[in-house]
C-alpha cells in the first residue's frame, strides 16, 4: 500500500468529515475542517506508519515521529482551511443555500489537497519518517 492510497483514504475521511459536520451539524467552517482533520489524521498516521515508511521509525521514536506527523497536518489544514474560507466564502455570495456551500467547501478542500500533497509527501519522507530518527 503506497503514499497515493493512503492519501486516498485520508481524503475520503476527512471529505466525509467535511461533509457532515459543515453540511449536517452546522459547523463553521474552522470547526467543518478542524473536525476533518480529527477524523482523517489518526487512520492516516497509522496506514502510513505501517504501510509507506514500515522501517523508517524505531519504536523508542514512535510519539516523535507521530507528533511531526500531526504537526505536518495541521499545517495542511491550515492551508486548506484558508482556501475552503475563501470558497465558501465566494459561493455565498451566489447562494446561500448549505449543500450547495458545502460542496463549494468540498471541492475547494480537494483543490487544496492537490496543491499540497507533493510537498507532504517530500516532509513525511524527509523529516518525519526518515531513517534513524
Amino acid at each position: 500500500m503506497g503514499y497515493s492510497v493512503v492519501s486516498v483514504v485520508a481524503v475520503l475521511l476527512a471529505q466525509a468529515g467535511f461533509s457532515v459536520s459543515y453540511g449536517l451539524w452546522n459547523f463553521d467552517v474552522a470547526g467543518a475542517v478542524f473536525f476533518s482533520l480529527l477524523v482523517s489524521v489518526i487512520p492516516a498516521f497509522i496506514l502510513s506508519y505501517r504501510f509507506v515508511w514500515p522501517s523508517s521509525v524505531v519504536q523508542s521514536n514512535l510519539s516523535k515521529v507521530a507528533l511531526k506527523f500531526f504537526l505536518v497536518a495541521i499545517a495542511g489544514s491550515l492551508v486548506s482551511l484558508v482556501v475552503v474560507w475563501a470558497s465558501i466564502r465566494l459561493g455565498s455570495l451566489v447562494t446561500q443555500k448549505r449543500a450547495v456551500l458545502t460542496g463549494i467547501g468540498n471541492v475547494a478542500s480537494l483543490g487544496a489537497t492537490v496543491v499540497i500533497w507533493f510537498m507532504r509527501y517530500f516532509v513525511l519522507d524527509k523529516y518525519v519518517f526518515r531513517r534513524n530518527v
